[in-house]
């Protein structure tokens, strides 16, 4: 006998079983599934709810960036709409644009023979005053007021010299930096375009360049309404600026402070502060928005607000 011929005799021996025999493996085995679905469902369901709410923190997020981006759009837009009307100061032969500027804030020293740099918060005047037809300034006036909030007596003993005496700067040479104001687009996008173009390195980032040199077009105050309208709307388009306090207060003037976060210097924000009124740019602030290297979230490092005026003479 082969060995097909027995193997089909031994399956010729085993009968086949009852479905009564069967019954509890079945029910085990309809157990098994039934608990099987279950967990997959109960799985499907886990990462559809994980998913969903993945999906809002995002929607949560690009949201909160929309309305943000959408109120910076609309105050700068206003203060656009309202700075094109201002009519241009006319500095007139024998004149001078008179551009005073008056900061506080955190003052370091460090020169040789000092175990330390000394620190101290104080007040700083700058009178910078433009002849006409001239493409910076002529003279520069310059007042430090008296220190205060030493780091270390050794700090405050070092300001014990402090007289509070002018000083008169001559002689300044060609400015460092002239804009062409006449080159510069009066379209927002065409505007960022232009100072994109510009960029040669430095800074944190490249919009944090674009809008350190877009506040120094701004901060000069010669420059015309159309483009200080257009370097508002230019400055909409920036990453990462937000609206902050609606009543900012700068040496008794109130604005609404835009700013602008550099989270790569560690949410080190820099304002500028806008009269809603007439669009004027009427000073700036430098804050902490983290609690790092000593400063309190939210703390004013430093601040300053800023005048022009025609004037007759300079010193």
């Amino acid at each position: 006998m082969d060995e097909l011929t027995q193997l089909r005799a031994m399956r010729s021996d085993i009968g086949e079983p009852s479905l009564d025999a069967l019954s509890p493996a079945f029910r085990k085995l309809d157990r098994r599934m039934t608990r099987a679905a279950t967990a997959r469902a109960r799985h499907r369901r886990v990462v559809a709810a994980i998913a969903a709410a993945a999906v809002a923190v995002v929607a949560v997020g690009q949201g909160t960036v929309a309305v943000q981006a959408a109120e910076v759009s609309g105050v700068l837009n206003a203060a656009a709409d309202e700075t094109i009307n201002i009519v241009d100061p006319v500095v007139g032969p024998g004149q001078f644009l008179k551009v005073t500027t008056k900061g506080y804030g955190e003052t370091t020293t460090d020169y040789e023979g000092l175990a330390e740099p000394l620190t101290y918060w104080a007040t700083d005047t700058s009178e910078s005053y433009t002849a006409y037809g001239a493409s910076g300034p002529d003279v520069i006036v310059r007042t430090k007021g008296k220190p205060e909030n030493f780091s270390s007596p050794a700090a405050k003993e070092t300001a014990a010299g402090w007289t509070g005496e002018p000083e008169i700067i001559r002689d300044l040479g060609a400015p460092t930096t002239i804009y062409d104001y006449a080159a510069m687009p009066r379209g927002p996008r065409a505007l960022l375009e232009y100072f994109d173009r510009e960029y040669n390195g430095g800074s944190a980032s490249r919009d944090e360049n674009n809008w350190e040199r877009m506040l120094d077009v701004l901060r000069r105050g010669d420059v015309p309404s159309d483009l200080r309208a257009t370097l508002y709307r230019a400055i909409a388009l920036l990453s990462n600026v937000t609206v902050g306090d609606r009543r900012a207060n700068l040496d008794g003037r109130e604005g609404i402070a835009i700013g602008r976060t550099e989270f790569l210097r560690a949410g080190y924000r820099q304002e500028i502060i806008i009269d809603p009124a007439t669009g004027q740019l009427i000073g700036e602030r430098h804050i902490s928005t983290l609690s790092v290297f000593g400063y309190t979230a939210g703390e004013v490092l430093y601040s300053t607000s800023v005048t022009t005026q025609v004037v007759d003479s300079a010193p």
